[in-house]
């Protein structure tokens, strides 16, 4: 299992993903299934309007290099672009 924290914009688009989700990570190296175990939104920590996703994957470790973009197919289709990825094991 990796595991990963990812970097997203904070809006209201992005406020709709839940923990426990599953999103999909997109990149130069394939795609992702991942699972949303924790969801961070720091306020007056960090970058302002960021959203912090601490994510769970069996998919190879290659598939997080180059990763730019993150789906979760929810009520409706939330697409946004990925900030940082930092691989956490």
């Amino acid at each position: 299992m990796i595991e990963a924290i990812v970097a997203i914009a904070r809006n209201d688009q992005t406020a709709l993903i839940p923990e426990n989700a599953t999103v999909v990570l997109n990149g130069s190296q394939g795609q992702a299934d991942c699972e949303v175990f924790l969801r961070v939104d720091p306020d007056g920590v960090g970058p302002a309007g960021r959203t912090y996703l601490h994510l769970r994957t069996q998919a190879p470790w290659y598939t997080l290099e180059g990763v730019h973009t993150l789906q979760w197919f929810g009520s409706e289709l939330v697409e946004t672009t990925v900030l940082s990825v930092e691989r956490l094991r």
